[in-house]
């Protein structure tokens, strides 16, 4: 499992238990006094040299009790609503009560209960639509990667001929699937992902079905398998059963 996949599984995890936009306020209090104090560079393997910048952290996690009041306004938030998720964030352990104010666990606790074997996030988002949308288009693209992959032997990043095969109606995934590895409970939710991200031309979705029989035969196929109601539909005298839609990634 890759570091993006750890990183969307503890999203996931943190979505089904109901903590997602809890852990979004958790991390702007947690670096809330982070700033940008320099850069170091190294080399790589590769013998190129890269800098990366070094921060200064203030507060180390640490915030006063009567900080609270400041800290709503500043991220936006009401105030009886952020005294709430401080509480809730006490209760459940992400912050720990001194006598002055709170301190904040360390991620790699976080990570130790709602991860898997992750170590540091791949990316993240000051909100919880933003993080689940990030999520999603990067799955798909690791999805579709590992799907060339194993059928032609070809990284999705060779944009050429990944442009190509994305276009083909195997390369596909069910909003179940989405809605499993987002953490959604129910599929709707996906569904509202995916309509999202399309609007958002981050992909596209082209709808497929294929003739199932006539319509005098439909009785004898719903007493073979009875979910097929859930998937048909009559057009004229046939009737159509729904596959799973083909979505391309816009690169």
């Amino acid at each position: 499992m890759t570091q993006i996949e750890k990183t969307i599984e503890f999203y996931a995890n943190l979505n089904r238990a109901g903590l997602l936009t809890l852990h979004c306020t958790f991390n702007k209090i947690k670096y809330r006094k982070v700033t940008e104090s320099g850069s170091y560079s190294f080399k790589t393997k590769k013998g190129k040299i890269k800098t990366m910048p070094t921060y200064t952290d203030d507060a180390g996690g640490f915030f006063l009790k009567s900080e609270v009041k400041t800290m709503a306004n500043e991220f936006g938030k009401n105030y009886q609503t952020f005294r709430k998720q401080v509480s809730k964030m006490v209760s459940i352990g992400w912050l720990i009560p001194t006598q002055t104010g709170y301190r904040c666990i360390g991620k790699q606790q976080l990570f130790n209960k709602y991860g898997n074997e992750l170590n540091r996030l791949s990316f993240h988002a000051p909100t919880k639509a933003e993080v689940l949308k990030t999520a999603a288009i990067r799955f798909l693209k690791v999805n579709y990667s590992q799907q060339l992959y194993r059928q032609y032997n070809c990284p999705a990043r060779k944009h050429k001929h990944a442009r190509a095969l994305l276009n083909d109606s195997d390369y596909t995934i069910s909003i179940r699937r989405l809605q499993r590895v987002l953490g959604y409970k129910t599929p709707m939710s996906a569904l509202k992902m995916e309509k999202v991200l399309e609007k958002e031309n981050l992909i596209t979705i082209e709808k497929r079905n294929e003739v199932l029989c006539h319509a005098s035969e439909f009785g004898s196929y719903l007493k073979a398998d009875s979910s097929l109601t859930a998937k048909c539909f009559y057009v004229g005298s046939l009737v159509y059963q729904r596959l799973t839609n083909n979505i391309s990634i816009v690169w």
